[in-house]
Formats: structure tokens, C-alpha cells, sequence
């Protein structure tokens, strides 16, 4: 089965996928956070069959304004996509995607128009690498 991990932003939406296996992933285009975001994921569901939907999700002690913003993000996207969605920690997500790509010689300014996705990819890694140990050893 393959999952979408989608790493939400208030002007752009990270997204990455895995192969049926849950074994790799990759980034996908980043989209605009727009009117049209929820059809634009919905199309990407379709055409990628995909099984599952994780959505990075902030696990602060307060709530915020994005906590806020993604909380109604979730719900447009559970009244028009039918299939399971699970929230994930997303806690430094952004920072360890720009760190790996440091450490591949990536500069920040080549990679930011990117950064959401490897974000996101970051994400599906970590909720991939948590289920297939939890798989081994369950």
C-alpha cells in the first residue's frame, strides 16, 4: 500500500510518497496552498492509488494558530477523501530534512522551493521506519 505524507504550510503543502512495499519514498512536487489544494491531493490519491494519508501534525503543550489551521485542514480533507488519515508528530521535521541535505552538499537556497516535500519525506521515513520495526517485533 502506498502513503502520502503531507507536511502542511500556511502558503505551500509538502508532499512525499512511498512505493507499495512502504520500503522507499520520495518527494513529490510541492503544491500552493490554495482553494484548490484538497483536489489537487485528491488527484494525487487517484492516480498514485494510495492506501493511507499521514499528515505532520505539531505535538506542542499550547495550541497555536497553524495547530489550528492544520486541525481544519484535516477535516476538509476527511470530508473529501475517503481513506484512513493519520496525524504524526512532525517535531523537527523541517530542520533534519535541512540538515540531511547539508550534509549532501545541498545549499538551503538551491533546495527551498523544495524543502516541504523532503519535509514530508522525512516525516513518511519516520512513520515507516516506526511500523515496520513495530511489525518485526509486534
Amino acid at each position: 500500500m502506498k502513503i502520502l505524507a503531507v507536511d502542511y504550510g500556511k502558503r505551500r503543502i509538502g508532499l512525499a510518497i512511498s512505493d507499495e512495499l512502504g520500503i522507499t519514498t520520495k518527494p513529490l512536487p510541492v503544491i500552493e496552498n490554495n482553494e484548490n489544494v484538497i483536489k489537487k491531493i485528491a488527484d494525487i490519491v487517484n492516480k498514485e492509488k494510495v492506501g493511507l494519508i499521514i499528515i505532520g501534525f505539531p505535538v506542542w503543550d499550547k495550541i497555536s494558530p497553524i495547530v489550528e489551521e492544520i486541525k481544519d485542514f484535516v477535516k476538509k480533507i476527511r470530508r473529501d477523501i475517503k481513506l484512513n488519515i493519520e496525524l504524526v508528530n512532525e517535531f523537527y521535521s523541517t530542520k533534519e530534512a535541512i540538515e540531511k541535505l547539508h550534509s549532501i552538499g545541498k545549499k538551503y537556497k538551491q533546495v527551498k522551493h523544495k524543502i516541504d516535500s523532503y519535509s514530508a519525506c522525512i516525516l513518511l521515513e519516520r512513520y515507516l521506519e516506526k511500523h515496520y520495526v513495530e511489525k518485526k517485533t509486534g
